[in-house]
């Protein structure tokens, strides 16, 4: 995440599509090393350490030499070796960094292509979103919000989404994973932040995609809609490749916003997806890992309130520890009593009292918990 900040981020905000692994006609010479070239730069013994730790060897494990540094041993192993302590081994490698850095940048930079396309921006989004929910590194967070906005602000014209900027102006009118990438990125900022001005964007934008996509006979989001270029088949694929399908990450989306809005239309729409390619998935799982962990959500959902101020210490880490969980089929929502929610939003939290807070509140299934006071009682619960 660090990389993508610094090398592909725009001055905007929104993030570069790809960057090349050649430069001057080499592949991978901006980035691979010698050992010689360590040494020279480090010193005879320092350098040494420093490449055996990283796995740099005098025949290399890239081509002619050349190393592709890596973690190749243990810091107790090379500290060993070395006759060095394990803190003076971490400040020699830190030190290390540092230099080859500077060394680094002075070398031909790889070219980068400077497009900022909506639906990659959205999945960066979300990787961000949980960068930030591990790490509470708000450097993350400032990322994810600042190329969320810049979607917004830049790459929508009428209400609905652009599929790409370049050189200073939106083009093209989004698909639907466009449309479904930047929810689910949406829903995500609201999750990390309680936002509800993401949770307005996520549903707004839901309501267009539905209007512009959605299969009114059978179910299910074409890739094109109403207001794009016809291509030659308009196809509706639930196929999860190296990047998931458009139909599987909306099952996740229309669950969450069914669940967060209390529009069960909603969550019967994601239930017509899981319906219209069920057989898929019983045939080829294999193809459906996105769609298959949406079924999963689908039939065992668990609510998560938290009911607090978010400047209180016990309400935050109860949110901490929500965030450090591993809950895969959770739906988080938030609810400060002293704030209003829109008309029948977060429906979980509607009849919560203010005496009740700081409190967590678990349901799953048709089971609820009693509520939890603090972050020792709600980890026994999670």
């Amino acid at each position: 995440m660090n990389y993508v900040l610094r090398e592909m981020t725009s001055p905007q905000g929104g993030f570069y599509s790809t960057q090349d692994a050649d430069s001057e006609g080499e592949e991978g010479k901006f980035y691979v090393w010698t050992r010689s070239q360590i040494i020279e730069a480090l010193g005879k013994e320092e350098g040494a350490a420093f490449s055996d730790y990283y796995g740099a060897t005098p025949h290399g494990n890239f081509e002619e030499g050349k190393s592709v540094l890596h973690i190749d041993s243990t810091l107790e192993g090379v500290a060993h070796s070395y006759g060095i302590s394990i803190p003076d081994l971490r400040s020699l490698l830190e030190k290390g960094r540092k230099k080859l850095f500077a060394l680094r940048e002075e070398r031909v930079k790889p070219g980068r292509d400077e497009k900022i396309l909506t639906a990659w921006n959205g999945l960066m989004i979300s990787g961000f979103a949980d960068g930030y929910r591990v790490t509470g590194d708000k450097k993350y967070l400032k990322g994810a919000e600042e190329a969320a906005r810049f979607i917004l602000q830049e790459m929508t014209k009428d209400g609905r989404l652009l599929r790409v900027f370049n050189r200073g102006r939106g083009q093209g009118k989004g698909y639907s994973e466009d449309y479904a990438f930047f929810i689910q990125a949406l829903i995500d900022l609201y999750e990390v932040t309680f936002e509800k001005d993401w949770l307005k964007e996520a549903y707004d934008l839901n309501e267009k995609m539905l209007d512009q996509f959605w299969d009114e006979r059978d179910g299910g989001f074409f890739f094109w809609g109403k207001e794009n270029e016809a291509l030659i088949a308009r196809s509706k694929s639930p196929y999860d490749n190296a990047v998931p399908s458009t139909n599987s990450v909306s099952v996740f989306n229309l669950l969450k916003l069914g669940y967060l809005t209390g529009q069960d239309s909603l969550k019967q729409k994601a239930e017509q997806i899981l319906r219209l390619f069920y057989g898929f998935l019983s045939e080829h799982p294999s193809g459906f890992s996105q769609m298959l962990s949406g079924l999963s959500f689908f039939l065992g959902p668990e609510e998560i309130g938290i009911v607090g101020s978010q400047t209180d210490s016990r309400t935050q880490a109860m949110v901490k520890e929500i965030y450090l969980a591993y809950l895969p089929d959770r739906i988080l929502s938030f609810k400060d009593p002293k704030e209003p929610v829109k008309d029948d939003w977060l429906p979980f939290l509607k009849d919560v009292k203010a005496a009740e807070a700081p409190a967590a509140f678990v349901c799953r299934g048709f089971t609820c918990l009693p509520p939890a006071r603090d972050e020792k009682e709600l980890r026994k619960i999670l």
